[in-house]
């Protein structure tokens, strides 16, 4: 069945005020539902194609897409792990507030150079 009829079905099997509930689909066009999202600080929107048919395992009808923010944060700290990416811990700067952390995606020589500066300034330095 494609998407929109086994919504219908589902909100009719879900009552209301229970434990499960059943979420509304937004009206509108993706585009400006994100936008909404972007601006209330969202992580990003789930979303799937109306006409799709259920299939488990892997499909191409679900999208999800995440709202990205572009600014410049102090460095608390990186975490490296062997054989894992590492990422960076950030906070506001000026107020120092914790934001939270970010997977560093950069070539090998860049993640050298940040991990380099990040032991020279916490005394820190690397073994293994």
């Amino acid at each position: 069945m494609a998407l929109e009829d086994r919504r219908e079905i589902l909100a009719e099997m879900i009552p209301d005020g229970g434990r499960i509930q059943f979420s509304q689909a937004p009206p509108g066009e993706a585009k400006a539902i994100f936008h909404l999202i972007d601006q209330a600080g969202l992580e990003g929107m789930v979303s799937r194609r109306k006409d799709s048919k259920y299939r488990s395992g892997n499909s191409t009808a679900w999208l999800k897409t995440k709202a990205y923010s572009i600014d410049e944060y102090e460095l608390l700290g990186v975490e490296r792990e062997p054989g894992k990416p590492a990422f960076a811990r950030m906070a506001e700067r000026g107020t120092g507030r914790y934001v939270g952390s970010a997977f560093i995606t950069l070539n090998r020589e860049m993640r050298e150079r940040l991990w380099e500066r990040v032991q020279e300034h916490s005394g820190l330095r690397q073994t293994g």
